[in-house]
């Protein structure tokens, strides 16, 4: 018997009222992420925050989707994001960058992490995501 598509299925929904329902997974090099939507990529779960805007720029700005890299520690905590690409609006990507800071993630890729010791730089889970902004 053929799967059904989900929005054929009576009372589905887009899922997005749930925690996580199922391991989703990618093999994409970018993924794409909705702030405040949850994201998964091979072996990781990271839940988003979605970025707080002033009411002006959210009535002026038209900005395109930012990209980047999000260096997640062994606790699951972010320890560096690099804006890759901008999203043309410098008052649009500050608040992306810091709800980022506030993205946590978990899952087997994030355990398997060594344990390092300072001066050394702790081990990290480097992940590229691009940031829905439309």
């Amino acid at each position: 018997m053929a799967p059904v598509p989900a929005g054929l299925v009576p009372d589905s929904g887009p899922g997005d009222l749930a925690d996580r329902e199922s391991e989703a997974t990618t093999t994409r090099e970018v993924i794409r992420a909705q702030p405040g939507k949850p994201v998964a990529a091979k072996g990781v779960q990271i839940r988003t925050v979605r970025p707080r805007f002033s009411n002006y720029i959210l009535v002026t700005a038209a900005p395109r989707d930012a990209v980047v890299l999000v260096s997640f520690g062994r606790d699951g905590r972010v320890v560096n994001v690099t804006l890759l690409r901008s999203s043309g609006v410098s008052d649009v990507d500050r608040p992306v960058i810091d709800a980022v800071y506030n993205w946590t993630a978990a899952g087997e890729r994030i355990r398997a992490l060594p344990e390092r010791k300072p001066p050394e730089p702790p081990a990290t889970v480097d992940l590229k995501f691009q940031i829905i902004l439309r």
